[in-house]
């Protein structure tokens, strides 16, 4: 989350519902595995699940945010690129 979350912007992560579902990051690591025996266990999937959801809300946050210092009320690709290499080392 950014350093300067308001509690606004934390309450929007708990009204969130949607979320990955873990046998897609199941299937998506089956695909990139070098090593086909090598499995995920449930809690594994869970967790990697929460962070994407974080990221996710994150980025759209931060975007939402580049577009209003911009004073336009639509979210573009342009807005989604600008903040993606802060989160990258905010993510590493």
């Amino acid at each position: 989350m950014a350093e300067s979350s308001s509690s606004s912007e934390i309450s929007i992560y708990s009204q969130i519902v949607s979320e990955f579902k873990p046998t897609i990051i199941k299937e998506v690591f089956k695909m990139q595995a070098n090593n086909s025996k090598m499995k995920l266990n449930d809690e594994v999937s869970d967790a990697i699940c929460r962070l994407l959801k974080i990221m996710v809300i994150e980025c759209a946050l931060r975007a939402t945010k580049q577009a209003k210092k911009q004073n336009r009320t639509k979210i573009t690709l342009d807005d989604v690129e600008f903040i993606l290499v802060q989160m990258m080392l905010d993510f590493p």
